[in-house]
C-alpha cells in the first residue's frame, strides 16, 4: 500500500490519524510519516485496512 492508497483508505472510512494510531496502539507521528511516505507503510496496516475495507468494519469494532 502506497501512501496515497493510505490516505485514500482512511478517507473513505472516515479515520483520522489519531484514530488509527490509538487503533494501532502507535504513535500519531509514525501514521504522520506513513501518510507522507516518509516511511513505508507496514504491511500489518495495509492488511487490516484493507481487511476492515471489505467487512466495513468500523475502528471501534476492533477494540474489545
Amino acid at each position: 500500500m502506497t501512501h496515497r492508497q493510505l490516505t485514500k483508505a482512511m478517507t473513505l472510512m472516515g479515520i483520522s490519524q489519531i484514530a488509527l494510531a490509538k487503533a494501532l496502539e502507535t504513535d500519531e507521528r509514525s501514521v504522520r510519516r506513513w501518510m507522507t511516505g516518509a516511511s513505508p507503510v507496514p504491511v500489518a496496516v495495509a492488511l487490516l485496512l484493507n481487511l476492515m475495507a471489505v467487512t466495513k468494519t468500523k475502528l471501534e469494532d476492533l477494540r474489545p
